[in-house]
């Protein structure tokens, strides 16, 4: 009996053991920081392109202050995330959380104890960098 492609991939999906790899490695501690681009396309007619990036950070990474040139949408695949507003609260994001930052926000982080694994959103105005260092502000 011939398996048909879409039948051969459901089968796969309901096998716990084709994803125990994948899952395998990501309960496993970030050892280093890691940026990984996954795509980049422009948003027709329009000043900006979007951005998919997979940040990967050691344990207790702490992320200096800066902003992106756009809004970005940041989602927790590993771990867990501070973000640090000035004059607002921490604001922590466990795995299967998101967290959603206005454009030029000045923010940083820190990362938790096992390590964490960012997926992250920008849409961002073409040909400024990704990231902007923000001034120390006193801290």
């Amino acid at each position: 009996m011939r398996l048909s492609l879409c039948t051969l991939a459901l089968a796969l999906a309901m096998d716990p053991s084709v994803c125990a790899a994948t899952e395998d490695a990501a309960q496993q501690p970030v050892r280093k920081l890691a940026q990984k681009m996954l795509q980049r396309f422009e948003v027709p007619g329009t000043a900006y392109e979007t951005v998919l990036l997979r940040v990967e950070f050691p344990p207790n990474y702490e992320v200096s202050r800066h902003s992106h040139p756009g809004p970005q949408a940041s989602y927790v695949l590993f771990g867990e995330m501070t973000y640090l507003f000035d004059g607002e609260a921490p604001a922590k994001r466990v795995a299967g959380e998101s967290k959603d930052l206005a454009g030029y926000a000045i923010h940083g982080g820190k990362a938790g104890p096992d390590g964490t694994i960012l997926l992250n959103t920008y849409v961002v105005e073409k040909g400024k960098p990704l990231s902007i260092a923000a001034p120390d502000a006193g801290k």
